[in-house]
């Protein structure tokens, strides 16, 4: 199965969750017209091709824009937010940057919205801690920070879910003007996990299990230009992401996190990402009961957030140009040249037998012949 046709699947998936749970009463959800519904202005359904691409893509659409819930709307937009870490990445070449994750102790009884919830106010607390005349050898976070002469950071935030219930967990992408010498290192992860924990206790979040605290809390990658391709490759060998055959690197890992794919279909086996929860419903339709209202779950936590955080002016510094989501998903048709178009009574067929993903699937043709491919599908009564 192509890659469009597991995309708009999943789609389709989330979709149908997203009405069955809509808490907005005679209201439709945003997903559930995305890449279906024709904008009030249009007047065809436009098939256009980007300068080098094989493949079309649709325009006069409606979309959603939801980086969460929306395989296809995710996929065009983490691109781009790869491409800005990748940006920032090439001009901070000269300075020394560190990788570091957190999470936070999970558990089953809790919600996602709580695990959620516990995550960023934890790491508001911990940024937000002052020296202490009780304690003279800590050093608040901020500290660190100003001896190293931090930059500015990329923070990003993943979630997945399993038998200990929601692994909601943050990537934080640092940049120094001076480097960590490989002797300080150990000391630099220890201050961090010491501020990380004092910030989880200060917030009441149970650790139940200290010794897997201690180790899985905060992970720090120090990414020297040797260690920075170590981790790219390491990445790589973990997974790739569901829309590219290229390595899986540090901009990926940022950006496209949440587009990873699972392909168990047991809760009990691993943690799978919500996303990966899409594609076994998709495959296994035995499976909706067990696996829709904890997408449900997921994606009302998640409305509305922002998936990538660039640290205030970081972008204005280095002269990377500021898009919302929404521009983005509108910004693919300025270059583009008209491949197609399907009149609307030819669209709703399209919509009724399910080729939305076909035809662009197959829009590596000429378009007369995808026509005659087609039309004997969406005019074919069975």
């Amino acid at each position: 199965m192509s890659d469009i046709i597991e995309k708009f699947k999943q789609q389709d998936q989330a979709a149908r969750i997203a009405c069955q749970y809509n808490s907005v009463p005679d209201s439709v959800p945003r997903i559930a017209l995305c890449l279906k519904a024709m904008r009030k202005d249009a007047v065809t359904v436009d098939l256009k091709k980007n300068p080098g691409s094989i493949k079309a893509h649709y325009s006069n659409l409606q979309t959603c824009g939801s980086v969460w819930a929306c395989p296809v709307c995710a996929s065009k937009i983490s691109e781009v937010r790869k491409n800005e870490v990748d940006e920032l990445l090439q001009k901070t070449e000269s300075k020394h940057h560190v990788f570091i994750t957190y999470t936070v102790p999970h558990y089953s009884h809790q919600s996602c919205k709580i695990v959620k919830d516990l995550l960023m106010s934890s790491r508001r607390k911990m940024k937000a801690q002052k020296k202490l005349k009780s304690q003279p050898d800590f050093m608040p976070y901020s500290e660190l920070m100003k001896y190293y002469k931090y930059d500015g950071s990329v923070t990003t935030v993943e979630v997945t879910y399993g038998v200990n219930g929601w692994h909601v967990h943050a990537h934080e992408l640092l940049i120094f003007d001076d480097e960590i010498p490989e002797l300080e290192q150990q000391k630099f992860h220890t201050i961090i996990q010491t501020n990380w924990e004092r910030a989880l206790r200060k917030n009441k979040v149970e650790i139940h299990n200290y010794q897997a605290f201690k180790k899985r809390a905060v992970i720090t990658e120090f990414l020297t230009e040797t260690g920075k391709n170590r981790y790219s490759d390491y990445l790589a060998k973990i997974e790739k992401a569901q829309d590219t055959d290229n390595a899986w690197g540090i901009a990926c890992e940022l950006s496209k996190s949440h587009l990873k794919k699972s392909d168990h279909t047991e809760k009990e086996s691993k943690n799978i990402t919500p996303f990966g929860m899409l594609a076994a419903m998709a495959q296994d339709h035995s499976l909706y009961d067990e696996w829709s209202y904890i997408f449900a779950e997921y994606m009302q936590t998640f409305k509305g957030a922002r998936f990538l955080f660039f640290s205030k002016g970081l972008k204005k510094k280095y002269g990377i140009s500021e898009i919302s989501d929404q521009e983005i998903m509108q910004e693919s048709d300025i270059l583009a040249s008209l491949y197609g178009f399907f009149e609307k009574s030819e669209w709703e067929k399209i919509k009724a037998k399910k080729l939305r993903a076909w035809v662009l699937d197959n829009s590596d043709f000429e378009f007369s012949e995808l026509l005659n491919r087609l039309r004997p599908q969406i005019y074919n009564n069975r």
